[in-house]
């Protein structure tokens, strides 16, 4: 950290917890943006395969002319050239159709745009500013004025930001804060799977379902509701970036005396504070969500994300980008009593039902990683390799934080030689053993679950006779009482 004239400049790490979007706004196509290679999606540079093609004996303007396809491009350049896209799951899969872009330069390097985290900086200090001082919103909703027109939502929040910023953009405190883009490789992206947990049925009896988006209606297993592809950073991947405060602009105390200059904190420990605050309260809401819902795997990711954060006293963890939702970008703005009206203002969701009522979810095993979670801490550099970015803290944070990744290996090394039949049977066996006591026992017996409902052995309200539908019975019943500890 360190003064320059003007300016403060904080050089900042960050890690990505969670897969991330930063979207590019474009789609990729099959055999016009990316070819199967090694039973997985490679994305083609199409300038340099071009190249190649015309430096050789082959007629680029016939080949373009003449219906050839992008494989066959790649087939004529004799090198692959761009970049490979693995499957976040690990397996081999290439979408037939389409996935959604990351924002990439023109080197095919992903970043997160210094937009994106600026906007997810100031929400969540908005937010945090909003409940710590609810005497801050405006008197009145947008359209709730006598005699005003019906409201458009694109202007849902202009009444409530002019009265926090003021009206004019030269009034708006967060002038005085720059974030630079956040820079990755190409080999941090992977090919992510999403799918949609959705609330179904009545008020007083809802159940979490599967959306799928091409039959559009909701299913009890998940993988019969398909979901989109997109590609996304991957978990552990880290970057630096510049967070800079502008000291110049924030020493005009006249002007800002009007647009509340506080919800700016002026230095890294400061943000920190409100940041981890508004993030405890936003995971603190989707645990109970998902708890209230029996979303077990969700849920504990969540859990995981809190416990970390609360034993990471030097680090910042937010929520940003595509796939955080309405949550996370506008509704956590608002009390209850706010957004009821809100809803009745915008006809936001279905009467009686809970808003917003959908989650996505990134498939590791099953759906359970929500999207789009960071954490930023002090940039420090190693000795030996200067290029190499390290986090300032937590140098052990694998051993203080068991990761998910450690016990699906432990599962996958245990089911590797038995039959796939005697999954659910072994591993519950092995429950009843105390093998993984707390919260580890949890996500194996909702792997159990799992493997259960896609064999149709998940029975846990059966009532007839049927002998084996009442072995499934207890099993299912013997799983709950350990997702329900």
């Amino acid at each position: 950290m360190n003064m320059k004239g003007k300016t403060t400049d904080v050089h900042l790490g960050i890690e990505i917890l969670t897969p991330l979007q930063c979207g590019s706004g474009e789609e990729l196509f099959s055999d016009r943006d990316y070819v199967a290679k090694d039973k997985q999606v490679f994305v083609v540079d199409q300038a340099r395969s071009f190249n190649e093609v015309a430096s050789g004996d082959h007629d680029l303007d016939v080949l373009l002319t003449g219906g050839s396809r992008l494989s066959d491009l790649v087939k004529l350049a004799g090198e692959y050239y761009g970049y490979a896209l693995p499957m976040l799951s690990g397996l081999p899969k290439v979408p037939e159709e389409k996935f959604r872009a990351h924002l990439k330069d023109a080197f095919f390097q992903p970043y997160i745009a210094g937009s994106a985290l600026k906007g997810a900086i100031g929400t969540a200090l908005i937010a945090e500013h909003l409940r710590s001082n609810p005497e801050s919103y405006p008197p009145s909703l947008p359209g709730k004025d006598p005699g005003a027109s019906k409201p458009k939502p694109k202007y849902a929040a202009k009444k409530l930001l002019d009265e926090l910023l003021g009206k004019e953009p030269k009034q708006n405190i967060f002038r005085a804060l720059h974030v630079k883009d956040a820079m990755f490789k190409p080999d941090q992206l992977r090919l992510v799977d999403i799918r949609w947990l959705n609330l179904t049925g009545r008020t007083d009896n809802l159940n979490a379902q599967w959306r799928s988006m091409s039959k559009r209606q909701s299913l009890s297993r998940w993988r019969d509701a398909d979901g989109i592809y997109a590609e996304m950073l991957n978990p552990g991947s880290t970057a630096s970036f510049q967070l800079q405060w502008d000291e110049f602009l924030l020493s005009e105390v006249k002007q800002w005396s009007n647009s509340k200059k506080n919800i700016l904190p002026g230095n890294f420990d400061d943000l920190k504070t409100r940041l981890n605050n508004h993030a405890s309260y936003r995971l603190q809401q989707e645990i109970d969500f998902y708890h209230r819902y029996g979303a077990v795997a969700p849920e504990l990711e969540c859990k995981k994300m809190l416990n970390r954060l609360k034993q990471d006293p030097n680090s910042i963890y937010i929520q940003l980008s595509w796939g955080s939702g309405w949550c996370g970008i506008t509704g956590d703005w608002l009390s209850p009593e706010a957004v009821a009206q809100m809803r009745e203002l915008y006809n936001l969701g279905k009467p009686n039902m809970p808003f917003p009522k959908t989650r996505r979810l990134a498939v590791s095993g099953e759906p359970k990683l929500p999207l789009g979670w960071v954490r930023l801490y002090l940039y420090a550099q190693s000795e030996d390799r200067q290029d190499r970015i390290e986090p300032a803290q937590n140098q052990n944070d694998d051993q203080n934080h068991p990761t998910e990744r450690t016990l699906e290996a432990e599962l996958e090394n245990f089911l590797k030689n038995l039959p796939e039949q005697d999954w659910d049977t072994r591993l519950l066996q092995e429950l009843d053993k105390k093998r993984w006591p707390g919260e580890e026992g949890k996500q194996v017996a909702e792997k159990i679950k799992q493997l259960m409902i896609n064999a149709d052995k998940w029975h846990p309200e059966f009532k007839g006779t049927n002998k084996q539908k009442l072995k499934y019975k207890e099993r299912s019943l013997r799983v709950s009482e350990y997702l329900n500890e």
